[in-house]
């Protein structure tokens, strides 16, 4: 009978526990895979360990196990544990090629396509990550447990305690962190035992079982996240309280000798429990072959596999290995918008990419915590020693974390990481939320209550419940090794639409939304060329259209152009019902091209026979948008890309952009017959449209798009380009023509798509030299990543990237060699240059020049001694300091050459490429010959001059037929772009005329 009257007192505890649990497993149900932070890291981590038995030990495994392979790996061996006797089959689909890319993973394209395997009964890999989440939930479990149990260890009232554990179980970013694939409940469990067992050390300080229990405990939890890596410094501040304590009472108590007893027993407990992984580490991973003792040490302690940007940058801070451990440079900091994500991460996590009633609802609730927190202060006041120990202990745990993350903040590269606020909520959850009971006490007894209901609404409704609505399911996609269960009533079929695509099942129903719900089932055996629309009609037996539906499989969320060899699809599409129709119809089905007209050849295929079981049906609202087979609500939108909307009414409905108050030119309908009427939403769609029926104004259109553009920016240096009629370069920025060996040179092109590229071309960018050799460059996709095959008609990509320059480069003057290529089976293919339609037989574009080093050797002059001085400075950039002239012209010989060496000088960076004429006038200042070319034939342009550099460019002037006489050699430079000629003071004609010379 005690232990029931034991259990009896503490039912309120089980219904906090079931309630948390309801909403915890629900969440880890209705959520998508690697919907929690760094989910898809930690499932390769713990699916690792769950298929080889071990953890990874050389650095090829690590890649295989993710980058989260260095990092503490208690729970994930836990989790794999958990996993004994599960097959872990590769079922999941990772983002590994830019054609799964073109798959509408929203709202969470991280990682991967989420397919059909998703979805119960789950099985192979999915029930290993459903495992790992349900161990989360489990030690979330643990954490309310906890927080309840070090409540009455403070408090005699059970009220208060349950409060407590109450609003740790009840803060949505709890349910959501504790439901997913992560380490974050196991973290916050292990603390909360700490903050219990710290509670046990300061109230029995003697008992050594204590202080060696809170090292095990902080060793423990190093071995889950290193954040915890703090805790050994708060057994100090333990210790401290401790002995404050207890010097009351036995005033004969060492300060010195208790401390150092206590610490050296918890330092052994950290050791032992921390020691094995930190042995793991410098066993398998140490470098000190290459780094030396000290940092070959420290290096795969600190850095691992430099995914953290945090302890990269430390590292290089500390130890000065800039080429070797170098953090990429910080994202800006915007203080404002960090406090903001601060406080909405705290309270809870995003949904769909957003956080529920943002800013506000978070702040509401932040201030009822900082009333919580004033609270204290006259609780302090008024309290005894003993409380105002508890409260210090309280504090301590809650605020030892924030040190850590100001570091982060300070040197991680994207601060949004540094300020989750999870970081700061989960290592204190049982802390902060007795800090808020007990806060709350002194203000008025119903005010916890009232903010725990708060936060169970919040979590309901707000995070589980808004998850449930927001999440679409997983893609009805599957692959032919493990089929999916068909449905019964499946008609078979065995239809080729189109190479590599084939129909093998079709099924139909009545809805009760008045519709038509028809299934296809694909089988896909070779990847697709086109995005491939689907056409379905029902016809009446005199062959009148009666229904009629047109879009993409699964409503645009797995175009053609992503389909996979083996895939097997479920594509569902609705025929909307309306009217009298008491009659047999039959239901066929075409393919249609992106644009809505029929594949060459294509006859359609006659699905079946469709008996109606209701004679009419109601006339539909006119302002009513048909999406997925009913009329669309407030939760159908926004409108994703390549959804199609159907609307039914006498007169096609007119769409207004709307954008910052403006009217932008309606989008075009895909089709239209009798009152149907369909529009595709199209990549350079609005985000906001006025829908108009008639003279009835509906409701707007919401429209939720990737951000492309479709405007070109200004271009330092247009030009136009044409790869194929797939892209064209529009022009580019090269903001530094000179570059060292070993350095990267900045360049920013600007492309436009001119069509749905067709393939997954990367760019080519060697950099060579005046004998077209390589020295430099590499082949990449535009962006470093966005694949051609995501492009658009019209799209603007900006793409800066830097070029890298082969350390070995000898100096010289050199050119960017810059196009397009398709990788295939036998090669890389190079697209064409086009003008006019036509082929040019080029494939590339040059871009510079460009100096690597210095000059060209043999081209300036150290120490210029010219024959003839003039010194004349030509547009404040280049001085003529003189020349050295001789005519190579004897008696004997009829036609000679006037030979002539310039001595320029630069005075400025040289604004342009100019071009050096010489022309040789006679008595009238008629030209008889003359010869314009580059300084130095064009191997050293004038735009790479270096101030003060002296070039000597070397002229030969051919005199054919010139009769003898006096004549006088005149040079001058010009923009050979422009034709304009660079100033001479004095000289309308801008040129400098020469010393005469006599021709015999």
């Amino acid at each position: 009978m005690s232990f029931i009257s034991q259990l009896k007192k503490h039912l309120a505890l089980g219904l906090i526990l079931l309630i948390y649990l309801a909403l915890a497993a629900t969440h880890s149900i209705v959520a998508p895979l690697t919907v929690g932070n760094d989910e898809w890291a930690h499932f390769l981590y713990v699916r690792f360990i769950a298929e080889h038995g071990h953890l990874p030990t050389t650095l090829a495994e690590r890649a295989e196990a993710g980058y989260k392979a260095d990092a503490p790996p208690l729970y994930h061996l836990l989790a794999a544990a958990a996993t004994v006797g599960v097959e872990p089959t590769r079922l999941l689909r990772p983002l590994d090629s830019p054609r799964r890319q073109l798959a509408d993973n929203w709202p969470n394209p991280y990682a991967l396509v989420h397919s059909g395997y998703e979805l119960p009964p789950y099985r192979g890999e999915v029930l290993l990550w459903h495992l790992g989440r349900g161990v989360s939930i489990l030690f979330g479990l643990a954490l309310i447990g906890l927080t309840y149990l070090t409540s009455l260890a403070l408090w005699p009232s059970r009220r208060r305690a349950l409060l407590a554990a109450a609003g740790v179980a009840f803060i949505p970013a709890v349910v959501f962190h504790s439901s997913v694939l992560t380490y974050e409940s196991l973290s916050a469990a292990v603390s909360a035992l700490f903050l219990l067992v710290s509670l046990q050390a300061i109230a029995r300080p003697r008992q050594a079982r204590w202080w060696f229990s809170l090292g095990l405990l902080a060793g423990l939890a190093i071995t889950i996240k290193y954040s915890a890596i703090l805790l050994p410094f708060e057994i100090g501040g333990v210790a401290g309280l401790a002995w404050f304590k207890w010097r009351q009472h036995q005033p004969a108590l060492s300060g010195w000798r208790f401390l150092s007893k206590s610490l050296l027993l918890a330092g052994a407990g950290t050791l032992l429990a921390a020691s094995w992984w930190f042995g793991f580490l410098l066993w398998h991973f140490n470098t000190i072959d290459t780094h030396g003792p000290l940092l070959g040490v420290l290096q795969p302690l600190l850095v691992g596999d430099g995914s953290d940007t945090t302890s990269v940058a430390i590292a290089a801070s500390l130890f000065g290995q800039q080429g070797e451990i170098a953090a990429r440079s910080p994202l800006p900091r915007d203080y404002g918008q960090l406090a903001q994500l601060l406080l909405d991460s705290f309270w809870a996590a995003p949904v769909a990419g957003h956080f529920i009633l943002s800013p506000w609802l978070a702040l509401a609730f932040s201030l009822a915590a900082l009333v919580s927190l004033a609270g204290l202060w006259p609780i302090w006041r008024q309290a005894a020693a003993d409380s105002r120990i508890w409260l210090s202990l309280l504090v301590l745990h809650t605020v030892l974390i924030v040190p850590l993350l100001a570091a982060r903040v300070l040197f991680s590269y994207d601060p949004r990481e540094a300020v989750q606020g999870r970081h700061l909520l989960l290592p204190a959850a049982s802390a902060i939320a007795i800090l808020w009971v007990w806060g709350w006490s002194h203000w008025s007894g119903r005010l916890g209550a009232a903010l725990v209901v708060g936060l169970l609404l919040w979590s309901g409704l707000g995070q589980v419940g808004w998850a449930a609505a927001a999440y679409p399911a997983p893609m009805p996609v599957w692959v032919k090794q493990a089929p999916p269960t068909l449905p019964a009533g499946l008609h078979p079929l065995d239809e080729n639409l189109a190479e590599g695509m084939r129909l093998t099942g079709v099924s139909w129903r009545e809805t009760s939304s008045a519709s038509l719900e028809v299934t296809l089932w694909w089988e896909a055996s070779a990847f697709m060329p086109a995005d491939y629309l689907i056409e379905l009609s029902l016809q009446d037996q005199a062959g009148l259209l009666v229904s009629y539906t047109l879009g993409q499989p699964v409503q645009g969320r797995y175009p053609t152009r992503a389909w996979e060899p083996g895939d097997i699809i479920k594509d569902t599409h609705w025929l909307p019902l309306t009217g009298s129709l008491p009659d047999v119809y039959q239901l066929q089905l075409r393919l249609l091209d992106r644009s809505g007209k029929p594949l060459a050849g294509e006859k359609g295929v006659a699905l079946g026979q469709v008996t109606l079981a209701q004679a009419t049906y109601p006339v539909p609202d006119p302002c009513a948008v048909w999406f997925q087979g009913r009329p669309g609500s407030i939760f159908s939108q926004p409108y994703r890309l390549r959804s199609t909307l159907t609307f039914i009414s006498p007169e096609p409905p007119r769409l207004t952009a709307l954008s910052a108050g403006a009217m932008q030119p309606a989008p075009e309908r895909l089709a239209s017959l009798g009152k149907l009427h369909f529009f595709m939403v199209g990549p350079d769609w609005s985000s906001r449209y006025q829908v108009q029926a008639g003279s009835t104004r509906c409701r707007d259109l919401l429209i939720d798009l990737p951000p492309r553009h479709f405007t070109p920016p200004p271009i330092p240096q247009p030009l136009v380009a044409n790869f194929n009629d797939e892209a064209q370069l529009l022009g580019y920025d090269l903001p530094t023509r000179r570059i060292q060996p070993g350095q990267r040179l900045p360049l920013t092109l600007y492309w436009q798509s001119l069509t749905y590229p067709g393939a997954d071309y990367q760019i080519f960018d060697n950099l060579l030299d005046s004998q077209q050799r390589r020295w430099g460059g590499y082949d990449r996709r535009p962006r470093d990543g966005y694949s051609t095959l995501l492009w658009v008609p019209g799209e603007v990509i900006t793409d800066a990237f830097g070029v890298p320059v082969d350390p070995a480069a000898p100096p010289g003057v050199y050119t960017l060699d810059l196009g397009l290529y398709e990788e295939t089976d036998g090669g890389a293919v190079s697209l064409p240059l086009l003008q006019n339609g036509q082929p040019t037989g080029q494939n590339s574009i040059r871009l510079g020049p460009i100096k690597v080093g210095g000059p060209p050797p043999g081209l300036v002059i150290e120490q210029p001694q010219p024959q003839v001085k003039v010194e004349q400075t030509l547009g404040h950039q280049i001085t003529l300091l003189g020349y050295d002239v001789a005519d190579n012209c004897q008696l004997s010989i009829v036609n000679c050459q006037l030979s002539i060496k310039l001595y320029w000088q630069a005075e400025t960076t040289p604004a342009a490429d100019y071009t050096t004429f010489f022309h040789l006038r006679d008595a009238a200042n008629e030209n008889i010959a003359q010869k314009d070319s580059p300084p130095a034939e064009g191997r050293y342009p004038t735009s790479l001059w270096d101030v003060g550099e002296v070039i000597g460019d070397a002229l030969s002037l051919p005199l054919i037929d010139v009769p003898p006489g006096r004549y006088t050699p005149v040079v001058g430079l010009y923009n050979l772009a422009t034709g304009e000629r660079l100033a001479v003071p004095d000289n309308p004609a801008n040129e400098i005329s020469l010393e005469p010379i006599e021709l015999p």
